[in-house]
């Protein structure tokens, strides 16, 4: 018997808005902002980083023969919720 999304006991992932930054889906390559690739905002929310970011690893790109990458970062747990 499957459980319904609103039964008691089932697991729901929380809308992309209630996540914190950290906790939010990786952008590809093209949607990163220049202060995002340079690993200067929060991959999620585009604040500053601050002191407690969190490493997020690399995201690779290409631009024909070449391949691209940046070192990503997000807020950290305490920092904010997009």
């Amino acid at each position: 018997m499957a459980t319904e999304a609103g039964a008691v006991g089932a697991t729901r992932t929380p809308p992309e808005a209630e996540r914190p930054c950290s906790k939010q889906p990786l952008p590809t390559f093209e949607e990163l902002t220049i202060d995002q690739a340079r690993g200067r905002a929060c991959i999620a929310c585009g604040e500053p980083i601050r002191p407690g970011a969190v490493y997020r690893g690399p995201i690779v790109g290409y631009d024909g023969g070449l391949t691209l990458d940046a070192d990503v970062y997000a807020c950290g747990p305490a920092g904010g919720v997009r």
